[in-house]
């Protein structure tokens, strides 16, 4: 093999394993597409080999997810399957989630509270606060950025599918807000 085409096979082999994480599936990919590259070789440009190659692969991997199938046994499912809402977890949640808005400053505190405590629309929002529509829509959406920041650094928060609180466990001892 001349050095070129072992460098050649080193840039297609990373381009596979970048897209493929698993090292048997993406060296099974790298020999289907250099045999597709060796059926077709006559058929090819010089100059468009590399281009041809790397639309091949794309297409292999593109092929690849779509025809894998994850296979998990049934037990194993049946094990991850969510607990049932509860109404303790969704009370707790939303206790700390209350005190935490409170550590929030006072520009994003208020407009988070109005928009989703008081439901009042963002017009409203904006007209007594004193800004314009498109400022109460950043200081809410900053305003829970901020708080989902504060609830993912200190809680660990369990959905069912549909949304809804299974659990709602404090991991940081020393937060103030969930005790």
């Amino acid at each position: 093999m001349t050095p070129f085409a072992d460098e050649f096979q080193q840039k297609l082999r990373a381009f596979i394993r970048r897209r493929v994480s698993d090292t048997e599936d993406a060296a099974d990919l790298q020999q289907d597409i250099l045999l597709k590259l060796h059926n077709h070789a006559e058929k090819l440009d010089d100059e468009k080999v590399q281009a041809w190659v790397y639309k091949v692969a794309r297409n292999a991997i593109i092929d690849y997810y779509r025809t894998r199938k994850i296979k998990v046994s049934a037990p194993e499912v049946l094990e991850s399957l969510p607990h049932e809402p509860t109404e303790e977890a969704a009370g707790e949640l939303l206790a700390c989630m209350r005190n935490m808005m409170q550590s929030l400053p006072d520009d994003f505190r208020t407009a988070l509270f109005m928009s989703d405590i008081d439901a009042r629309p963002q017009q409203e929002i904006a007209d007594s606060l004193g800004i314009s529509l498109s400022g109460a829509k950043s200081r809410i959406q900053r305003g829970r950025q901020k708080l989902r920041s504060l609830m993912m650094e200190c809680c660990h928060i369990e959905l069912d599918k549909h949304g809804n609180v299974v659990e709602h466990i404090c991991r940081n001892s020393e937060c103030n807000c969930c005790h």
